[in-house]
């Protein structure tokens, strides 16, 4: 069955007849960014230095104090060389915070790092936070990437995740992807719509000046 109707379809312009929920491949493997890597210290390549650290030097709300790039990098390798090393959590802060200050390439080097080292738990928070930034960076196919490492990581993705990715396909103005992917959600049941990403969608249509289509996912948010 179509979630949306035929009309709804042409005033897209035609939605394709399959997407594939499958990751496509990484268009920017690593091999090709790796020389980029040099905004990291080269003793990252050698064998890991251990610093022992106080830990309640990472308290709560530690990475708003970072201010810039440099800063942000600083603190990083502080992070990874330090023993016992900073929970994952202190990782995914300090990786919004580079975020915010609008580094999107720097974040997506950083968590790319933290892939590589292997030791740090790159968990989903953190994968969503890369897939934000594939998004910015208008590089979707990386974004819908990022979901085979979920898979490889034993996590599962989630509304969130699949709300980011929704957020991705409207801000590079994939409308019909989008509608695509909604409809593969709630046809595969991979998780619950949420208020969030009925509203991301309804919002990405109407600024699209598509009221149609925004109305026809407004009832269906409101069978559940």
């Amino acid at each position: 069955w179509r979630l949306f109707s035929s009309s709804s379809n042409s005033n897209l312009g035609g939605i394709s007849q399959c997407f594939s929920p499958s990751p496509l491949p990484l268009s920017l493997p690593f091999c090709c960014i790796s020389s980029n890597f040099s905004v990291f210290s080269p003793h990252f390549y050698s064998p890991r230095t251990i610093h022992s650290h106080n830990q309640s030097h990472y308290k709560s709300g530690f990475a708003d104090n970072v201010k810039t790039l440099d800063a942000a990098l600083d603190l990083y390798e502080q992070m990874v060389l330090t023993s016992p090393l900073p929970s994952v959590v202190k990782f995914d802060k300090l990786l919004g915070r580079v975020i915010k200050l609008e580094h999107y390439s720097a974040a997506i080097l950083m968590y790319k790092h933290m892939c590589f080292l292997g030791f740090i738990p790159v968990d989903h928070y953190i994968m969503t936070r890369a897939i934000i930034c594939y998004s910015f960076l208008n590089r979707i196919d990386c974004s819908f990437s990022v979901l085979g490492s979920f898979i490889k990581r034993g996590y599962a993705p989630n509304v969130v995740t699949f709300t980011t990715l929704l957020r991705g396909l409207f801000r590079a103005r994939m409308i019909c992807e989008a509608l695509e992917l909604l409809e593969w959600i709630i046809t595969v049941k991979v998780c619950k719509p949420n208020a969030v990403l009925y509203g991301t969608i309804i919002d990405g249509l109407c600024k699209e000046g598509n009221t149609s289509a925004a109305i026809q996912v407004l009832r269906i948010m409101e069978k559940g």
